[in-house]
């Protein structure tokens, strides 16, 4: 111990506080050095610890609250692997995962036996922390616009399998040292896993969306602590069963993926609670646990230290250059799924505790690992930000043309306001750093103090969700005359591109399809339109029914919508399925890319389409209707009548899209011939 003055403290308040301060520096320093925050979190953890100033001893709460963050960091691994990627390019996933997953434990296993003279039993538990990664730096990955290439989705992929093996093989290690290694024990196991695993699969995500639906209409916090109980449940019924807690966390995140989009506000909070408080304590937590003094004191401590970095950074070398030469990648791919899979933290840190804490690895171990942690890292975040910058640099992309993807939302009042936030987050492009408008137009002759204060009130809750995920909200208000041409004046004045309108109410008039404000401007309007009736959750929506019209192939500007609007999709995890005519059906399977991944359904009598899709609809499915403007030759009456219809009768998501009639000197009024 390195404390000459007498700081030690048992008062819970001052205690916390000194956690907090280390939580609020450590980002800081992160911003300054460029090296990730949580080898600061370590670090302060180091330096507080009973090994280090000896301020804070690691009593029952503090243990506590890092159980705590250690399941909540295995949920959000589970939570954060983008399933759709996974499962599209699953053999890349599965060869890739097996690499980096055999080729550590390999080097590993042989290293422990033989350079650090340990046993079997421990050398295959330390096998395993080389094994497993974390994929702290794919934040710099998405940033530059790689999240999609065949390398990047592959090291996620391999990230599922090989994070699985390793928490499979943490589980046989405790279970032959505690020796529970009968025929018995095993059947009795795999059995309850099974069952475990599968009921955890079938039956969570549906509980989950019937409360979602029935039960989750405030803000939000409801959604967000049933998901932490279920955590919470799971991990329990793993223990209960024989597996580790954290196994039930991180199968909670899987099976939850699917509901908790990325761009959502219930995964904000989910981010937002994990970092700022669950998940450093536990980083404190593991940091008070390292004595500094044994790298001085302790030849051992620096010999192991060194052998887990060599080992840590070499195998993953090897394992993402194999991969790099089976699928014929470039060599500076190669560098980048290296980068990205070499970072050792989550996974990595909850085996090392656990077999810290029942006594088959030693504190030598634990130092080295946390040793490890660190280098792997900084070298990950280093060569992560090289190889994306150099990556992104050398390809010629369309995205670098200056245009606008802004987005405006006029609000009336708070109704679905969270839904509606939502799917614009959604379809924002983050790559341009557009920002999203959110408009309340002040009539005129109701320009009152307190119908402005009121419309500020309003903007002012949009704001506060907006930062909670990072997104620039610029709000407005306007006073005028009229509301529709007071969103045409606010679209030209600010370049704006897409316009998304929400529907609350029902309009009996035969001659009114959404509302005479919704109907008047996209008779005034030329810009993208999305008519939004969000009843339920984004993320509960087990299909996708997108309704394509005959005619609107042909409208210039379609395909490139109907792309945009599915690769936005994928963050829903829905299943996706057209509704068009058969023609319609033929022109679409040779322009969609990868169109088998979607199901058709044909419907060549359009006038019964709404009862059509009445008959297949759920609740918390998600309609897409692509529309035509009165007056194009794209447009029928009858799909304003399904479109009224639909929208009116349904309790389910509706989002209704009038295409862009224009684009610089280039008309989308009409179609090709």
């Amino acid at each position: 111990m390195f404390n000459i003055i007498n700081l030690h403290t048992v008062d819970p308040i001052l205690m916390f506080t000194i956690f907090m301060g280390i939580v609020l520096v450590a980002p800081i320093l992160a911003i300054k050095t460029k090296i990730p925050s949580i080898i600061y979190l370590l670090i302060g953890g180091m330096v507080v610890g009973p090994y280090g100033l000896d301020i804070v001893s690691r009593t029952l709460k503090i243990e506590l609250l890092g159980a705590i963050g250690l399941l909540y960091i295995m949920f959000e691994a589970g939570l954060e692997i983008n399933l759709h990627e996974v499962n599209k390019n699953k053999s890349y996933s599965l060869i890739f995962g097996l690499l980096t997953f055999a080729i550590p434990m390999f080097l590993g296993f042989l290293g422990g036996v033989y350079i650090l003279k340990m046993s079997a039993l421990s050398s295959l538990l330390l096998a395993s922390l080389f094994s497993s990664h974390t994929l702290i730096t794919y934040p710099i990955v998405s940033r530059f616009g790689l999240n999609k290439r065949k390398g990047v989705t592959a090291a996620i992929g391999g990230t599922i399998i090989t994070d699985i093996l390793a928490l499979v093989v943490l589980v046989i290690v405790i279970a032959v040292y505690q020796g529970n290694s009968t025929f018995l024990f095993w059947g009795k196991f795999i059995g309850l896993t099974t069952i475990y695993v599968i009921f955890s699969a079938k039956y969570i995500p549906k509980i989950a969306k019937y409360f979602f639906i029935k039960y989750a209409k405030g803000n939000g916090s409801e959604e967000y602590v049933f998901i932490i109980t279920i955590t919470f449940i799971l991990a329990q019924i793993s223990h209960m069963i024989g597996l580790e807690p954290i196994i039930g966390a991180f199968l909670s995140g899987l099976v939850l993926n699917s509901l908790i989009p990325e761009r959502s506000i219930l995964m904000a909070r989910v981010k937002f609670i994990g970092e700022t408080l669950f998940i450093p304590f536990f980083l404190i937590s593991v940091g008070m646990l390292i004595d500094v003094s044994q790298f001085i004191k302790n030849r051992e401590t620096m010999k192991v230290a060194i052998f887990m970095i060599v080992i840590g950074v070499l195998s993953k070398l090897i394992a993402a250059f194999i991969f790099g030469k089976i699928i014929k990648l470039k060599s500076i791919e190669n560098i980048l799924i290296f980068s990205m899979t070499v970072n050792q933290a989550a996974a990595t840190l909850a085996a090392v505790t656990v077999g810290y804490n029942i006594g088959i690895l030693n504190k030598y171990i634990l130092a080295g690992t946390i040793t490890m942690i660190m280098i792997t890292c900084f070298v990950g975040t280093f060569f992560t930000e090289y190889s994306a910058r150099k990556m992104a640099f050398s390809e010629d992309k369309e995205e670098g043309r200056i245009s606008s993807h802004r987005i405006l939302v006029p609000v009336n009042r708070d109704i679905n306001l969270e839904n509606l936030m939502e799917f614009s987050f959604l379809f924002q492009n983050l790559k341009k750093n557009d920002p999203i408008y959110f408009l309340k137009i002040v009539l005129k002759e109701n320009d009152s103090n307190e119908e402005i204060i009121e419309s500020e009130k309003l903007l002012e809750k949009v704001v506060k969700r907006g930062k909670e995920l990072k997104r620039e909200i610029i709000p407005l208000i306007r006073i005028k005359r009229d509301i529709s041409n007071g969103i045409v004046e606010t679209v030209k004045e600010n370049r704006i591109s897409k316009v998304m309108f929400t529907w609350d109410r029902k309009h009996p008039e035969e001659n009114v399809v959404f509302g005479d404000v919704i109907d008047k401007y996209t008779r005034e309007s030329t810009s993208l339109i999305y008519i939004l009736k969000l009843e339920h959750k984004l993320g509960i929506a087990s299909k996708t029914y997108i309704l394509i019209p005959k005619l609107i192939t042909k409208h210039i500007g379609f395909l490139k919508i109907l792309e945009s609007t599915l690769k936005n999709l994928r963050e829903l995890n829905t299943k996706i399925v057209f509704i068009c005519k058969d023609e319609t059906k033929e022109n679409l399977d040779k322009v969609i890319k990868n169109s088998k991944d979607y199901t058709f359904l044909t419907v060549n009598k359009w006038e019964i389409l709404d009862e059509f899709v009445e008959n297949l609809i759920k609740s918390g499915d998600l309609i897409i209707f692509f529309l035509g403007r009165e007056g194009e030759s794209i447009w029928c009456n009858s799909q304003d009548k399904s479109a009224k219809s639909l929208i009116e009768d349904l309790e389910s998501n509706f989002v209704g899209i009038y295409l862009s009639c224009s684009d610089g000197n280039n008309s989308y009024c009409d179609f090709k011939i």
